[in-house]
């Protein structure tokens, strides 16, 4: 049964619609304001919301651009149903995110017409979702097994030579021995860290309680932070000249360790895909609201077709079959940013100037 959130502050009509949803076999929920409206569809996720423009405490378009904000409930179709018939309002629900606007008084068919329709377009969305989905799930259990059997068998090549070898090995041997096997190991365990941390946030994406508990969280001192992680990966990759560094502090709405996560990768891929000295530029500003981390560099950078596949479901789907691995991570950050309401940007000209920004909101 489809779940219909009806918001009018005229209780007769609220009170018609009501009847008229129910007897087509609707279960309705009903708000007086648009205060309510928008406590309602976040606590009961509504099919589908039917809402006046002008109402007390919130009004339509208030509602509808709170709800628009949040990636959770972003998709749920919105209809308007207003006496208001200028242009200037279609063009403003249009833009608000509104799928249809219907004007008093409209018949119980065209109501009816517009539901309907609006409720088999989501249904196909909804479909194409899954459909997705069901392919990043077949191509994560074909590549990530790859990407994991790879290190795991250098350690098992590299203990199968130690034990074989019958021969006192020098001290210079088993110490490059001993690096080979830390090196498979540790990429090994990051790779595996990885992947869970992407299957944790898939889930707490779909959890709205733990999505308003991450976006409660506070970072201090992020100048710092960032600073210190950036100049330890530019000495990684030993271009510590290459670095430049320009970053406002703030308080964001965002763990240190998230944050931390999005800035390592994606500093991390600037350094990893460009040649040494060509510059990488980290500069964090605060703009409406919120900080704007942007990350530079003039490496190898990505295609147009590359950066449409980043923003889909598929976005590290053809990278985890290469040893870069950078795909997985960017999936990291891009549902990192989601689930904070933040965004994530990228523009590319291959070898000459790739350009990512990621937008978190402030601390309120």
């Amino acid at each position: 049964m489809k779940k219909i959130l009806v918001v009018e502050d005229n209780l007769i009509v609220l009170a018609n619609i009501g009847k008229l949803l129910k007897a087509e076999g609707f279960q309705v929920l009903s708000a007086e304001n648009g205060k309510l409206g928008l406590q309602l569809a976040q606590a009961e996720f509504p099919d589908l919301i039917l809402s006046d423009i002008m109402m007390p405490e919130l009004d339509g378009y208030g509602m509808l651009e709170a709800l628009r904000q949040d990636v959770q409930y972003s998709s749920i179709p919105f209809i308007f149903l207003t006496a208001k018939v200028e242009r200037q309002d279609m063009r403003k629900a249009m833009e608000l995110g509104s799928e249809d606007f219907l004007t008093k008084p409209f018949t119980r068919d065209e109501l009816l017409k517009s539901i309907q329709t609006r409720l088999q377009k989501q249904e196909v969305i909804s479909d194409r979702a899954k459909q997705q989905l069901d392919v990043l799930r077949e191509n994560i259990t074909q590549s990530l097994p790859h990407r994991l059997l790879f290190p795991a068998l250098q350690i098992m090549a590299l203990g199968d030579q130690l034990s074989k070898n019958t021969e006192l090995p020098t001290l210079e041997n088993l110490r490059e021995t001993g690096t080979n096997i830390y090196v498979s190991a540790k990429e090994l365990h990051e790779t595996t860290k990885r992947f869970l941390l992407y299957a944790n946030l898939e889930m707490i994406s779909k959890d709205s309680a733990r999505v308003d508990q991450m976006r409660s969280q506070r970072s201090t001192f992020i100048q710092l932070e960032i600073t210190d992680l950036a100049q330890q990966l530019a000495e990684k990759y030993h271009r510590s000249n290459d670095l430049s560094l320009n970053l406002a502090d703030e308080t964001l709405a965002i763990t240190d360790n998230y944050l931390e996560e999005i800035a390592c990768e994606l500093i991390d891929n600037a350094f990893k895909f460009s040649t040494a000295g060509t510059p990488v530029e980290v500069i964090g500003t605060c703009t409406q609201g919120s900080y704007v981390l942007q990350i530079t560099d003039q490496g190898q950078g990505m295609t147009t077709e590359q950066l449409n596949g980043l923003g889909s479901y598929m976005a590290f789907e053809e990278k985890l079959y290469t040893n870069q691995g950078a795909g997985l991570g960017i999936a990291i950050v891009k549902r990192l940013t989601e689930i904070h309401q933040g965004s994530l940007k990228i523009e590319s000209n291959p070898y000459k100037i790739t350009r990512v920004e990621v937008s978190l909101p402030l601390a309120k």
